[in-house]
């Protein structure tokens, strides 16, 4: 499977521009997250009333609501990138990665991201 996680810069259709303002990116995380909260909620929901057409749906809202957080993270992390900080990241990446080991956590996959 693979993966791919743009980093935005702007929307034609809407006349947007992303500028990586970190007061702006938590105000969207939170909103994301409620999204996927309640996308979580409605598929425990269905799963009680065992109906797969809305489980299936479900799963999906989860799936999108998780990938809308992944892309407001990664504006986040590359906000902080374009503030001269890459040697900083790329280091904490390493150092959560080590973290997780050292927490005990075994790996079942590893996604790996590369800038383009």
């Amino acid at each position: 499977m693979r993966f791919i996680f743009p980093v935005l810069k702007s929307n034609k259709l809407l006349g947007l521009k992303n500028n990586n303002d970190l007061n702006i990116l938590r105000k969207k995380l939170g909103e994301e997250f409620e999204e996927l909260l309640s996308a979580m909620a409605y598929f425990r929901f269905c799963q009680n009333h065992e109906s797969d057409e809305l489980l299936e749906e479900a799963a999906a809202s989860i799936i999108l609501e998780a990938m809308d957080i992944i892309q407001v993270s990664i504006g986040i992390i590359y906000g902080v990138i374009a503030q001269g900080f890459k040697s900083i990241a790329r280091k904490k990446v390493a150092d959560h990665v080590e973290k997780l080991i050292n927490k005990g956590w075994c790996f079942e996959k590893i996604l790996v991201v590369e800038e383009d």
